[in-house]
């Protein structure tokens, strides 16, 4: 039994030193991440495609649409406050309608993010390898990310940022051989 579990902890000692990747590796995931695809508006109109002009004309349609009312209803009853009340009750109907489906792309796109953010990281993670590198505030976002919780968007993708243009490359492949000897050493075989 104790021979059992002597070969169980050989095997993931080695498993783990199989996959962990070296400096270089590491500096090249960190580099080749695009910031644009990690903006939550830029991919929610990616998500809108053709049904964006709904929410571009939204405010010039009802301005018409109000006005319209107002002066059928001005010219059928003879009462400006009653019609103008009217399509305002209909415009912020209508609006609602409208907020909510735009909500829709703003969390799916949210979610499609979250799942950029899962590929980046994958088994080994990204950003908590560099966690020595970023300020004391972002402590909460690589704690967050070990522990496969992806909901701090706009941190992640300004601590990324941050790292592409403020790190540097020498101090991290030395702090990393210190950390990883292993994965070095066999790198230069």
């Amino acid at each position: 039994m104790a021979q059992k579990s002597e070969q169980v902890g050989d095997t993931e000692e080695e498993f783990k030193t199989n996959q962990t990747p070296t400096a270089e590796v590491m500096l090249e995931r960190l580099n080749n991440i695009n910031i644009a695809d990690l903006d939550i508006i830029t991919n929610m109109d990616l998500l809108k495609g053709k049904w964006n002009w709904l929410f571009i004309l939204t405010m010039p349609i009802s301005a018409i649409f109000l006005v319209s009312v107002t002066l059928f209803g001005l010219f059928i009853g003879d009462n400006f406050i009653i019609s103008f009340v009217i399509g305002a009750l209909i415009i912020y109907a209508i609006a609602k309608v409208i907020e909510g489906y735009e909500q829709q792309f703003k969390i799916q796109a949210r979610h499609n993010i979250m799942q950029k953010i899962a590929m980046i990281e994958s088994d080994f993670g990204l950003i908590h390898h560099f966690k020595d590198f970023l300020p004391v505030k972002y402590r909460h976002l690589w704690q967050s990310v070990r522990n496969k919780n992806f909901m701090y968007i706009a941190q992640y993708s300004i601590a990324i940022k941050l790292l592409q243009n403020k790190l540097d490359h020498k101090k991290f492949s030395d702090l990393w051989l210190l950390k990883n000897p292993i994965s070095d050493l066999e790198a230069s075989d």
